[in-house]
């Protein structure tokens, strides 16, 4: 017999593709699937060693999540929801920490609306369309520079900076990759986030900590029913009606499909309070007294694990191969309970109330973002964001806004496995006398549970670098509370408009980051600004709640939100039949934003391409509902789109090649057919806005902007 032929060493990454995807997350897996179906060269630079298999996190997926992935790839709806669970219905159970009596609401399946979802089963099915030889782990991106043409680099002083042609990143360790496009979906500690704003404040502290796990369904106690099939079951120690009270606790129970369920414990807390810390903390308080000594070696001991664990698994990551494989390194912590006694006190037990008793409705979506502040990548898994080491951005912040240095705390997470956690859930949920809720936890191996804190981003302008070819997707462009649920759905909106847009424009990079923001920005930031209502902080809380709101208007919102949403892509930035989510037009709210600008940025942009307008309101866009997007450029008599960079009190171009009149802030003007814009308001910075296109063009303004787009 012949001898067996020697392995092929590992294939090199390649140091030039035309589209360079950081991240291996949600996001970025679905845009290189979109990407790769459409005949473009796409490769995917993961940071972690291992694209991982199982992250102990859920997501919940709607009708706007479904109608992306259809577009994005025709094979994708059907594998997802083969993977997860119909929603048969909802349980809300609410035991008012404040003595008002309990009460439960259900809600049906037709109301829901959902499927849920392992993260890990949602990855896959997207990385199945990616071939492994296209995806390149332990590649962390650091940084990128822009490649601009050569007459570019002479331009006078004062004068406008044109495109780039390029940009090529680069990683700690590897080499540097080259691509007319670099698609940022590293996550909500986003490396390219921070290298394109350098001073953006960073991630944001949300004031809860979180802790979650998947079981196996067949492993739990016997005898005991957690729920039923398709089932969620979502508690909350808050209250509706008048007054609202703020919940200081969450649990949520729910099959996850495939045989698994899913459980959750989300607690306020001011400050970070990681688990290992506090143990800490509680040792050391111990030594200068303000604990008796048997709880000070209880704590000391928690503090400890019995064995080192493995570099993947004190990380938090399973060993897997990166074409998806198995298995994973374990760690079991034991905890007794004055140890966790005393963590909980040093992290704030369960039941300290929040700093304010207003509340923001829990919705189902909250459930199904699961654990995973990032529903496509945030805190759980990332876009990438397993080990590099961006996405801090600039200094100045205070201690809860900052994440903490060091190991996984740095990245605002505990990690699985984390000694003393299993016993601290367990405090939280004993202290607030849900005794039902132990037979559960108590069944889960700690070293399936994992810990994080939950941040978001504050919301951008412009996603897209000074030079148009790097953008951000998913949570390095919008990461969010989970409380809406929109966070892995956002992400696969991302996805598919960029898909669209690259589709119908390449290879002209510039002109479709043009389009993909004005798709995306606003709509994006909307739902941030929603999901920012959620958090724990007090602050944050009132910085994004319209003021005022009785418990019957609060639900309303919540109703309206979810179906303006579920209407996707229809009415992107609004729907006009709603009370509180009309086109922002109609609306006078200012969510908070990142006052920043892309690093380099000259402060003004040039026009992506005169006849662009035109050219997109015609060709439809490939959107699901066969509408386009309109014109950005102004439109002239002759049809023909003209502009140029849009600054301070400029004015647009009407048809017929008037001048057109200055509009409001964040006002939205619909041209008809040849065109029409509208230009910004005195007081607003330049503006630009692609609407919706039927063949007319249309075109118009948008949410005040630093750096204008591409506009009339």
């Amino acid at each position: 017999m012949a001898p067996a032929a020697p392995e092929a060493p590992p294939r090199a990454p390649p140091t030039e593709v035309e589209v360079a995807v950081i991240g291996g997350g949600l996001g970025g897996l679905a845009v290189a699937a979109g990407l790769l179906h459409r005949g473009r060269d796409v490769h995917v630079f993961e940071a972690a060693r291992v694209l991982r298999v199982e992250t102990s996190t859920m997501i919940g997926l709607g009708p706007n999540a479904f109608t992306a992935l259809g577009d994005i790839h025709p094979e994708l709806p059907g594998d997802v929801r083969s993977r997860g669970v119909a929603n048969s219905h909802t349980s809300y159970r609410y035991f008012p920490r404040d003595g008002r009596p309990p009460f439960t609401m259900e809600r049906t399946e037709a109301e829901m609306r959902l499927v849920t979802v392992r993260w890990a089963q949602a990855q896959d099915a997207l990385a199945c369309l990616v071939p492994e030889e296209r995806v390149h782990c332990n590649h962390a991106a650091i940084g990128y520079d822009e490649i601009w043409d050569e007459q570019d680099e002479h331009d006078t002083p004062g004068a406008q900076r044109g495109r780039a042609s390029a940009a090529v990143v680069h990683f700690r360790g590897q080499p540097s990759v080259r691509a007319r496009l670099v698609v940022a979906a590293d996550g909500v500690f986003s490396a390219l986030r921070a290298h394109m704003y350098p001073n953006d404040p960073g991630p944001r502290y949300l004031g809860h900590m979180n802790w979650n796990c998947l079981v196996p369904t067949a492993s739990l106690p016997p005898g005991i029913q957690f729920h039923n099939p398709g089932q969620l079951v979502f508690t909350t120690n808050g209250a509706l009606g008048e007054p609202l009270l703020e919940p200081s606790l969450f649990n949520i129970v729910c099959d996850a499909g495939g045989g698994f369920t899913f459980w959750q414990v989300r607690q306020y807390s001011e400050e970070p309070s990681f688990t290992t810390d506090a143990l800490a903390a509680a040792a050391t308080a111990a030594v200068d007294g303000a604990l008796s000594a048997p709880a000070a070696a209880a704590a000391a001991d928690a503090s400890a694990p019995a064995t080192s664990p493995s570099p993947a698994a004190a990380a938090g990551a399973t060993e897997a191969d990166c074409s998806r494989g198995g298995g994973g390194a374990k760690l079991d912590g034991a905890v007794t309970a004055a140890a966790a006694t005393a963590a909980a006190a040093a992290a704030g037990g369960a039941g300290k109330a929040p700093a304010a008793e207003a509340s923001a409705e829990p919705t189902e979506e909250a459930a199904m973002e699961g654990a995973a502040q990032e529903g496509e990548g945030g805190n759980g898994k990332g876009e990438g964001e397993e080990e590099d080491d961006g996405g801090q951005g600039g200094g100045g912040r205070t201690g809860r806004e900052r994440v903490a240095d060091g190991g996984g705390r740095r990245r605002g997470r505990g990690g699985q496995g984390v000694p003393g956690s299993k016993a601290r859930v367990l405090a939280s949920l004993k202290e607030v006398g849900w005794d039902w809720a132990l037979p559960l936890v108590q069944a889960t191996p700690e070293s399936s549970i994992f810990e994080r804190a939950l941040y978001d981003r504050l919301p951008l302008k412009r996603w897209a670098s000074p030079g148009a070819r790097v953008v951000l997707l998913g949570d390095s462009a919008h990461g969010m509370h989970p409380g809406p649920g929109q966070g892995a759905r956002s992400a696969f909106e991302d996805a598919h408009q960029l898909t669209l847009a690259l589709g119908a424009l390449w290879p002209h990079v510039p002109r479709a980051l043009e389009r993909y923001q004005e798709a995306r920005v606003l709509r994006a930031t909307r739902v941030q600004t929603l999901a920012a209502e959620m958090a724990g902080r007090r602050d944050v809380r009132e910085a994004a709640r319209p003021p005022g709101l009785t418990g019957a208007q609060h639900a309303e919102r919540w109703r309206e939100f979810r179906t303006w949403f579920d209407k996707y892509p229809q009415l992107m930035d609004g729907d006009p039949s709603t009370t509180w989510w009309k086109p922002l037009a109609n609306d006078n709210s200012q969510p908070p934003t990142a006052n920043d600008q892309p690093a380099d940025s000259t402060g003004t942009d040039d026009v992506a391409a005169a006849s662009d307008g035109a050219a997109r309101g015609a060709e439809g866009g490939g959107n699901s509902d066969g509408g386009g997007t309109g014109a950005a450029a102004a439109g002239k008599g002759d049809g023909e789109g003209a502009g140029g960079a849009a600054v301070a009190a400029a004015s647009a171009l009407g048809g017929g090649g008037g001048a057109g009149a200055p509009l409001p802030a964040e006002a939205a003007a619909m041209g008809a057919g040849g065109g029409t814009g509208g230009g910004p308001g005195p007081e607003v910075e330049a503006v630009g806005k692609t609407g919706l296109g039927r063949g007319g063009g249309a075109g118009g303004g948008r949410q005040a902007v630093e750096v204008a787009p591409a506009g009339p």
